[in-house]
């Protein structure tokens, strides 16, 4: 006897709206209607004739185009079946978005990200307010002190409001870059930040010693112990917080990872041009951090207002931050007069820090130099080395240049500018046109509806 089998129907989880059209409108065309490969219009539909003329198999449409088509985003496993369809954004159709919807665009989507930044932001207040108290102590009670009674030491009267003020705008200046990892997604800032991190916590260890040795001469005895618990509790906040960060950057770094790949592709080669982008960025940003922390320390301690020198130091300092941005630009536009200015201020740079070392080692016997020549040095000779790596990995991006990083990346920019436009915020995961520009870093029209035999 011959077995009948059940004719099979896909079930509503795995057909789209629009197989369930298509097969609306084969029904209506049974044995006891028109043929539909006759040449009979029909309404208005967009499964008229040329559709209903394919093989059944033919007219399946592939679950990748349903995820991406009804406001699945295959990243994050869920499926949004309200999502609205996304206008057609034409250049200019929209205006610019307001400040506040730029504001409320700083604050990334991702969980992970948001508790990175807050974290960074915890440990930057904390130790600012601590900071903070101790120069408030010190300056109440070295106030209260009859002019014999002062310490001749300059710990506090020169060297150690400079040390707070540097250590405070170190904070402060890790926040600004963590913000900027976040919204650039840039991976290997994170480790930059980790490292700078631990710096951190090297120079609150030394600021135990170095108020721990004067602070018989410029704290109040009654305040003795109030101090030393807040010294010591830097440094615990920092490496408690060094903790969190590396954690959290793992985390980061696998979330990451996949928005990269969709950003760059497979390209292997092009993915490697652009690990050598995000490392050049992170040597400018950071030796703007130590050229600033070097030119403040040299006016404040070893320089008088009177000197030619000093006035010269105040040009330089945002002209080290003009070198900088000249660095960052050629680097991005792949401009090559732009990078061989920016090699010609390193060049610069190079000789002055050189030469302030120099000066430095020759002198730190004069009362100019002694007591403030071991910071001094510090901070030298770490700009010295950032410039020295900072000009070899600009030559490696110069080597770079018009190999087709610089076309993904301005594909990358302009679905940044259509996604503001249609006001997404540039971390949100959802399934919708401008989103999927952002996640393939391709400026043109997605694809839609698009037909395969699976």
């Amino acid at each position: 006897m011959a077995s009948f089998r059940t004719p099979y129907h896909p079930s509503p989880s795995s057909a789209s709206i629009a197989d369930s059209e298509r097969t609306g409108y084969q029904h209506q065309f049974s044995q006891f209607h028109k043929s539909p490969f006759q040449s009979t219009e029909l309404p208005s539909s967009p499964y008229s004739l040329n559709s209903l003329s394919r093989p059944e198999f033919e007219m399946k449409q592939s679950m990748s185009d349903l995820s991406t088509t009804h406001g699945h985003d295959p990243e994050s496993g869920t499926i949004n079946p309200a999502a609205p369809p996304e206008p057609d954004l034409a250049e200019g159709d929209a205006g610019p978005p307001s400040l506040l919807a730029r504001a409320r665009r700083l604050i990334p989507n991702s969980i992970y990200c948001r508790l990175y930044l807050l974290a960074v932001l915890v440990e930057a207040t904390v130790d600012v307010v601590i900071e903070g108290i101790l120069y408030l102590k010190m300056r109440d009670y070295y106030e209260t002190l009859s002019a014999s009674d002062k310490p001749n030491d300059d710990l506090y009267i020169k060297r150690l409001p400079v040390y707070l003020g540097i250590f405070a705008f170190a904070h402060v200046y890790q926040f600004v870059l963590a913000m900027f990892a976040v919204h650039q997604r840039n991976t290997m800032q994170f480790m930059f930040l980790a490292l700078f991190n631990i710096l951190l916590l090297l120079y609150s260890i030394i600021q135990i010693f170095e108020i721990g040795a004067k602070a018989d001469t410029i704290i109040n005895p009654t305040s003795l112990q109030t101090v030393q618990i807040l010294t010591s509790l830097i440094p615990c906040v920092i490496g408690f917080a060094q903790v969190v960060y590396i954690g959290l950057a793992w985390k980061i770094y696998q979330e990451f990872g996949w928005k990269v790949y969709k950003l760059l592709g497979a390209d292997r080669r092009v993915k490697k041009m652009y690990a050598h982008y995000l490392f050049f960025e992170c040597l400018i940003k950071f030796d703007g951090f130590f050229w600033v922390g070097f030119s403040v320390q040299y006016l404040a301690l070893v320089l008088s207002p009177g000197d030619v020198e000093y006035y010269l130091t105040i040009v330089m300092t945002p002209g080290c931050f003009l070198v900088l941005l000249v660095g960052h630009l050629a680097a991005r536009h792949e401009s090559k007069w732009m990078m061989i200015s920016f090699f010609l201020g390193c060049l610069a740079a190079l000789v002055y820090f050189s030469y302030k070392l120099y000066r430095i080692w020759t002198q730190r016997t004069s009362p100019q130099y002694l007591g403030v020549f071991k910071s001094h040095t510090i901070f030298a000779a770490i700009s010295i080395f950032f410039l020295l790596i900072t000009f070899a990995s600009g030559l490696i991006v110069w080597n770079n240049f018009e190999h087709g990083l610089k076309i993904q990346m301005d594909k990358a920019d302009e679905a940044k500018k259509r996604a503001d436009r249609a006001g997404v915020s540039g971390h949100q995961r959802s399934g919708t046109v401008v989103s999927s520009y952002m996640m393939n870093g391709t400026g043109g029209s997605k694809r839609n509806n698009r037909m395969s035999i699976e």
